[in-house]
């Protein structure tokens, strides 16, 4: 899995799930999908990862 470059990822509940797939596959860049509610749940990946991604783009779900 370390040939992984990008990884996009649906922001909705729990954040544990998606910060331990962080750490696993170390992309270099991590895509967000999330919503005006669930910003705050990117913030507490962000902070709660143990590889840091060189990049960081998130986006406003299409349905706000």
């Amino acid at each position: 899995m370390s040939n992984r470059k990008v990884l996009v990822m649906s922001v909705g509940g729990s954040p544990e799930p998606l910060i331990h797939s962080i750490d696993n596959i170390k992309p270099k860049l991590v895509y967000f999908i999330h919503s005006e509610k669930t910003l705050s749940v990117v913030d507490e990946i962000n902070k709660n990862t143990k590889h840091k991604y060189c990049l960081l783009y998130t986006s406003p779900s299409p349905r706000d």
